[in-house]
């Protein structure tokens, strides 16, 4: 029997590892997992490649490229509410204002800021707040708007409509306030009390004791001082109605349009007057010079795209500059180094960089052209191509520059204002004026360029026509304009 015990442990067989290149055979499971989960790959066959990918891969380029430009530019031209703010009262309508002493006068358009005090001496006005409501406002009075939804009255008579989106509308006083309950109602605020009378619909009048009346139509309550308010019989005596307003508001423009044409017969021989156009009468192709001198001088200015507007007075007209290819071109009699522009014109928006008044169409390419412009930070602008540089930029291209800093406020922004620059050669001083006050004046070491102004675009750029930059058109409208080849004097502006 063989000794186990003593047996070696070198006669003991090894087992060695299968070798790498021996393959253990699959288990069942592994060999189904492999069947169902395993694909062969498929060999690849490579295609020649077709043109038309590059071409549409190009046009793909292309097509991004656009639209980062027109984003661009759509961000360089986008509004602020800085420069374009949305009022919460304007002054709408004028019939024969007079106003206190001191008080600077509003034009049609005015904006209105809260807390703003209206001090109307005689006349009436009329006032829209953002919410739709309106004020018929006579003279005497005095009052201010604190917000769109409220307004004081220190003394004065208001005839107050409501659209049913401005319920809830308060007129305070001294003596009390009115609270509406959407209606139609007139007040008189004096020193000695208060009375209401209601049109139509409901109000709640508070006196000095703090109790609310109700109020319907046809009905009417006064109070005197601090004592309780009493309802009397219903005397709207002082009401205006809408349609008697604007009855009015015809007649008294009529007879300022008469007084105007009178004026003008008289003004239009002015000596160095040698262009005036007014678009108050109507938009057309184009617009006769209306300046009674030689007959050598351009007979007419002519408009391209433009729509009509209202302006300056109810039911007249004006021309608006709303698109990039707006404008007015003339041929502009020449002129010597001293020379006039006036002109009356509504700024509505300033959502553009620049925002011109005129501009000569050879500004880039001659010496001489001149340019005058609002810029977005309400600076007025005038300037002088020089014979150096030319370049598509027109500050690069000036050979002076004339410029007023925050020249327009805010509430002048949808107003009708009128401007006027004048530019003295003799004293080397250019001034400029807004609504006849003298703004800037500007006096240089140097002599003004030689002028040469040739063709003349207003209300637009001669870069936007012949370049196609960003939008430098002004935003809003004109009613006239005026050249004069000579210095006007202060108290002819």
């Amino acid at each position: 029997m063989p000794d186990f015990q003593n047996q070696s442990e070198a006669s003991v067989p090894l087992t060695l590892p299968p070798l790498e290149y021996e393959k253990k055979p699959d288990s069942f499971f592994e060999s189904v997992r492999k069947s169902l989960f395993t694909q062969k790959k498929k060999p690849v066959i490579r295609k020649k490649e077709s043109p038309y990918f590059a071409i549409f891969l190009a046009s793909c380029i292309l097509l991004l490229a656009g639209m980062f430009l027109w984003d661009h530019f759509r961000r360089e031209s986008a509004t602020s509410d800085s420069f374009a703010p949305v009022p919460m009262a304007r002054i709408t309508e004028l019939i024969d204002p007079q106003w206190e002493e001191g008080f600077t006068p509003c034009p049609r358009g005015k904006a209105l800021a809260s807390g703003e005090s209206i001090r109307l001496k005689s006349g009436m006005i009329q006032i829209t707040l953002e919410n739709g409501v309106q004020q018929i406002v006579q003279g005497p009075c005095q009052f201010e708007v604190n917000n769109p939804n409220h307004v004081f009255c220190t003394f004065g008579n208001l005839s107050v409509f409501v659209p049913p989106e401005g319920v809830g509308f308060t007129v305070s006083s001294p003596f009390g306030k009115i609270v509406d309950h959407g209606t139609e109602f007139h007040t008189e605020i004096t020193e000695q009390g208060i009375q209401v009378d209601v049109i139509r619909g409901q109000v709640d009048f508070v006196g000095s004791d703090g109790i609310p009346i109700r109020l319907f139509g046809e009905n009417a309550v006064r109070s005197f001082g601090k004592k309780a308010p009493e309802k009397i019989s219903f005397q709207p005596k002082k009401y205006i109605s809408a349609p008697e307003f604007h009855s009015r508001l015809l007649t008294a423009t009529g007879d300022l349009l008469r007084r105007k044409e009178e004026q003008k017969k008289t003004w239009i021989h002015s000596p160095g007057l040698i262009f005036h156009c007014d678009f108050s009468k109507g938009l057309a192709r184009t617009f006769p010079n209306e300046a009674a001198g030689n007959p050598d001088q351009p007979q007419f200015a002519w408009k391209t795209g433009c729509s009509s507007s209202e302006g300056s007075l109810y039911n007249t007209e004006a021309v608006k500059f709303a698109r990039t290819g707006d404008r007015i071109e003339l041929d502009c009699p020449k002129i010597d180094q001293s020379f006039s522009f006036d002109l009356t014109l509504r700024v509505d928006q300033l959502n553009s960089q620049v925002n011109t008044l005129f501009m000569s169409e050879r500004f880039y390419e001659e010496p001489g052209g001149i340019l005058w412009q609002i810029g977005r930070e309400k600076d007025l602008l005038f300037g002088i191509s020089g014979s150096g540089i030319r370049s598509r930029n027109e500050i690069e291209s000036m050979q002076k520059i004339f410029r007023i800093d925050q020249a327009l406020t805010n509430s002048e922004l949808g107003a009708w204002i009128r401007l006027t620059l004048v530019v003295d050669a003799q004293n080397k001083e250019v001034r400029q004026y807004k609504n006849g006050k003298l703004i800037s004046s500007e006096k240089g070491t140097d002599s003004i360029p030689p002028l040469n102004p040739g063709r003349i675009v207003i209300g637009n750029s001669a870069s936007t026509k012949k370049y196609g930059s960003l939008p430098r058109f002004l935003n809003g409208a004109i009613e006239n304009f005026s050249i004069y080849d000579r210095v006007l004097t202060p108290e002819e502006i």
